[in-house]
């Protein structure tokens, strides 16, 4: 990846709006848009108007007394927090979070974290039916038509790669020369770029890194430390190159070549192949196949099921995923400022919540981060395929999983989206396969 040409960051949008919003997920503003105007155009009478006036009154003046003992609270622990006396990430005073505080202040907090370790797991090959089952409510045309996938075997990591997992290639990268600014010349600050493209999006207070001294690394977001949560505003270009990075550092072959085609092949022998990005199939099949059920019969004569859920689930389970059912970020390790992620792996049981693995014990495969996969996106077709990557060109990368701030719809195992891949955004993360 030490080629560098010229390129215009037009991936760099500075907002949230301008950053995500417009994806193929515009279904998320229209339901929003929907939801605040259900009653739009009907018709009230004098009574009707005469109560929503009355109505708006009161609740405004209760608003503004809420509102001011809200500001008198907040006055309060302001003063607490800049005194030493309150820590903001736990319900006690400071004296009694020396277990449950990630403050710096509070000297629970040393600066280290402890490094989330790469882990593949297996994937065994064979027959599974991707799509959105027909007994599957879905609002989504392109999850089907279901078809028959028989994919080689091939290993999936277990967690989303973090963000101190990413600094730490982006230094090695930077040694290596491989890095450059939008013009082309070496990296020594702003917007990260590889082989012309924009790669991760620094320019923005949502990055989850810090170039400082000549070197990245995860940043410290009010106190609260995200080096063990997903990688985001990286762009599907940051992805792969993540990926030809690891190859090169742990000589084996390279993914994608310095146009960003494909150089690998599922066919290749297991040892001999280097990391990628999952494809789409192996994204749902390590996602939502179930080899234990019976539901589907495949063309082998073996029979599966297809999960709904991420976490072996045909039932939805608010416990077990980080998204937003209710367009309110769940954010169960209360963030203080977007991006509303998790700790990788923060549903395994030791946090309060369900161990909530997938199929192949695989973590946040639905909600936390939407992660890139390798394909142009792709219309399916009843036809039965083997080991699909997708068409050779596109203008479209496709992402699959849902977030942190998406609808439980987004995060079924048969959900897919796709979007310009020089998008960086705060709601883009991804993981590895090989």
């Amino acid at each position: 990846m030490g080629m560098v040409e010229h390129g215009n960051n037009s991936g760099g949008m500075g907002n949230r709006s301008a950053d995500a919003v417009p994806l193929r997920r515009k279904t998320y503003s229209t339901f929003r848009s929907a939801g605040r105007n259900i009653f739009a155009g009907h018709k009230l009478s004098e009574i009707d108007v005469k109560y929503v006036i009355i109505k708006e009154k009161i609740m405004t003046f209760m608003l503004n007394r809420v509102s001011r003992l809200f500001l008198a609270v907040l006055m309060l622990v302001t003063i607490g927090v800049l005194s030493g006396c309150i820590c903001p990430h736990a319900k006690k005073s400071a004296k009694h979070c020396k277990t449950t505080c990630c403050c710096p202040n509070h000297g629970n907090f040393d600066g280290k974290v402890e490094p989330v370790e790469l882990t593949m797991l297996p994937v065994a090959g064979g027959w599974f039916e991707m799509g959105a089952r027909d007994d599957e409510f879905t609002i989504f045309s392109d999850e089907r038509p279901k078809h028959m996938v028989k994919l080689d075997s091939y290993t999936i990591s277990k967690y989303e790669v973090t963000v101190q997992q990413y600094a730490d290639m982006l230094n090695w990268a930077l040694v290596k020369k491989y890095l450059t600014g939008q013009d082309g010349k070496p990296y020594s600050g702003g917007n990260v770029f590889v082989n012309g493209k924009i790669a991760v999006k620094m320019e923005i207070s949502y990055c989850p890194l810090e170039f400082k001294n000549g070197k990245f690394s995860s940043r410290i977001v009010h106190g609260q430390p995200v080096a063990r949560h997903p990688m985001v505003e990286v762009s599907w270009f940051g992805a792969a190159a993540y990926c030809n990075w690891l190859n090169e550092k742990e000589g084996l072959p390279m993914a994608y070549d310095a146009n960003w085609n494909n150089l690998w092949s599922p066919t290749v022998e297991l040892v001999k192949r280097g990391y990628h990005l999952p494809t789409s199939a192996q994204f749902e099949k390590a996602t939502g196949w179930n080899t234990s059920g019976t539901r589907t019969t495949l063309p082998d004569g073996t029979k599966g099921s297809h999960w709904i859920y991420h976490y072996q689930s045909d039932t939805l389970d608010q416990s077990r995923i980080n998204n937003a059912p209710d367009w309110n970020p769940a954010n169960p390790q209360k963030m203080i400022t977007a991006p509303f992620t998790t700790e990788v792996g923060f549903f395994d049981g030791k946090h309060g919540y369900p161990d909530s693995p997938g199929p192949c014990d695989t973590y946040d495969m639905g909600g936390n981060a939407w992660e890139w996969c390798n394909d142009w996106n792709y219309s399916y077709t009843t036809n039965s395929e083997v080991n699909p990557m997708g068409p050779e060109t596109g203008t479209q990368r496709v992402f699959r999983g849902g977030c942190f701030e998406d609808f439980n719809l987004m995060t079924r195992t048969a959900h897919k989206g796709y979007q310009d891949p020089k998008i960086c955004g705060y709601i883009f993360g991804f993981r590895l396969a090989r």
